[in-house]
């Protein structure tokens, strides 16, 4: 429904490009992108009978996974291409997906 080309990136995890969708629908605002995590969330709780989901939006799949650590259980994390730079500055090494103790030192 959102996005044909959905990847799912574990049992419990799914990735979706949301472009098209939002431009489509006339959605591609700060408050569309909320309000479309929003109902897929709430579509997946439905689906689910009561699990719940946490999401993340922003302008690239790996920001947007760690995006969505930021607000679990059942939460979302937004993040606009002006403040990309700025949010991934601000995070230490660690919260890039696969960097462990090993690769923070050597980086």
């Amino acid at each position: 429904e959102f996005d044909p080309h959905l990847k799912m990136g574990s049992l419990d995890e799914a990735f979706l490009n949301l472009t098209d969708y939002l431009k489509e629908n006339d959605l591609d605002s700060h408050e569309g992108r909320v309000k479309v995590a929003t109902e897929i969330r709430e579509k997946i709780t439905e689906a689910t009978r009561g699990l719940t989901a946490s999401a993340g939006i922003a302008p690239g799949r790996m920001m947007a996974k760690i995006a969505s650590d930021f607000n679990k259980p059942n939460g979302q994390t937004i993040i606009e291409e002006r403040d990309a730079a700025g949010f991934m500055d601000s995070l230490s090494v660690r919260k890039i997906p696969g960097v462990g103790k090993v690769g923070e030192h050597k980086l």
